[in-house]
């Protein structure tokens, strides 16, 4: 089935909004924007791996009425589109329209884990719930102001966390990071996994593992999805230290945007005073 061509004005003096998004930390910035005023339903719950996510009986039954639907977009969560047998009247937006992508051979869609790309993803959330309820425009655009300032002093903090490494580099099993290192002048020298759910060939790793002693790094940046043996036996094999990161958020202590990104500066810090201490 086709996409409505618009979405139409909703009245909500009755009950919320009803908004969905395909990962936690997007479903995040849209309650922070929408606030009582909208329901916001996950699609892809914690631990879920969203490369290989298919529609299950339980999540068709939470988005038949939804009204606007925030997908990543850029080949990630490509398989929403199929939500539209069960979800006729949705919208599909792009959270990150408008964000400055990195290409390395194909886009880079992990574009949410920079607090520069969450300002956008903001702002398109706010345009986008005004253009459905504009009766409470006023309600949107003070909550994003208000998100807006605590995004700014967000990223002051992990500056003032991470400057002074700027110029090190990281070696990741997932290539997630790319948007967080770039903001904060770290370098993703590579990344154990070659492609969403590719192999790990031979060629790859001994590449990778001569970077790797080029380089003088001993630290491999883990994520708990992504995780193969010759992952753990790669590290080990280097004598590499791992520390794990956090893509997707949801669990305790990373509930929110804000927290996800706290939580990865804090791990990221610590792989790398501790390696300059080596």
């Amino acid at each position: 089935m086709s996409p409505p061509a618009c979405a139409q004005e909703i009245k909500t003096d009755e009950h919320p909004l009803e908004i969905a998004a395909t990962i936690h930390p997007v479903a995040d910035i849209v309650r922070q924007i929408g606030g009582e005023l909208v329901h916001v339903t996950i699609l892809i719950s914690q631990g879920a791996n969203p490369h290989t996510f298919e529609f299950a009986p339980d999540v068709i039954k939470k988005v038949e009425h939804t009204q606007l639907i925030f997908r990543v977009g850029f080949g990630y969560d490509d398989w929403l589109e199929g939500v539209y047998d069960f979800a006729p009247a949705a919208k599909i937006i792009t959270a990150g329209e408008g964000v400055e992508l990195i290409k390395t051979g194909t886009v880079d869609p992990h574009y949410w884990l920079s607090v520069s790309n969450a300002r956008t993803i903001a702002q398109n959330v706010a345009a986008h719930l005004v253009q459905i309820d504009s009766k409470h425009q006023t309600e949107y655009e003070n909550r994003l102001k208000q998100y807006l300032e605590i995004l700014n002093q967000l990223d002051l903090e992990l500056h003032a966390q991470l400057d002074s490494f700027k110029g090190n580099r990281m070696v990741t099993i997932h290539d997630a990071f790319r948007y967080f290192a770039r903001d904060y002048g770290l370098t993703i020298l590579d990344s154990l996994e070659p492609s969403h759910g590719g192999e790990l060939s031979p060629n790859h790793l001994a590449n990778l593992s001569k970077s790797v002693k080029q380089a003088e790094i001993d630290a491999l940046f883990t994520q708990r999805n992504f995780l193969p043996q010759s992952a753990a036996t790669f590290a080990q094999d280097l004598n590499l230290k791992m520390y794990e990161l956090d893509e997707l958020g949801g669990g305790e202590g990373r509930e929110s945007f804000v927290e996800l990104l706290r939580y990865n500066a804090s791990v990221i810090k610590k792989a790398l005073n501790e390696s300059m201490k080596n």
